[in-house]
């Protein structure tokens, strides 16, 4: 068995990746490849499953969501939702996208200039690198 992150999962589609733990190709994932049928998965969701080959690229099949997945969703603190289990996303969870590095640190400096245009460089600078750091320790970026 591998284990791994779901990285993108479109619910309408029902469909998405899996990025491996061990590194490599994401694993395409299909909705009726979920050990619980009916039930989509959020990004962020740790998984476990078996890998085949999916004809255009490795497949996952028996995917099961793991014991004390932590939310990938923040908490009302604002803070990650550590020990909360995935079951689902919500019904307004379609997909999620990794950023790369370059897009994400333009959004950031973006969202920092408009939200709070009295911080200095040097401070946009800084938070933008602790985001950055963050982000990759998530595997929100590439």
């Amino acid at each position: 068995m591998v284990t791994g992150q779901v990285v993108r999962f479109d619910r309408g589609r029902g469909f998405g990746f899996i990025a491996p733990d061990s590194g490599g190709d994401d694993v395409f994932v299909h909705a009726n490849d979920l050990d619980e049928g009916g039930v989509t998965v959020a990004c962020g969701t740790r998984v476990e499953f078996e890998i085949v080959d999916g004809g255009r690229g490795p497949k996952a099949y028996g995917v099961r969501i793991l014991a004390g997945a932590e939310s990938p969703e923040p908490s009302a603190t604002g803070s990650p939702g550590k020990g909360v289990p995935v079951r689902a996303a919500s019904v307004g969870d379609d997909e999620c996208e990794i950023l790369s590095e370059k897009e994400f640190a333009a959004d950031v400096t973006e969202l920092l200039i408009s939200s709070a245009p009295t911080l200095t460089g040097v401070q946009v600078v800084e938070i933008r690198k602790a985001l950055s750091r963050m982000a990759r320790s998530h595997g929100w970026v590439d």
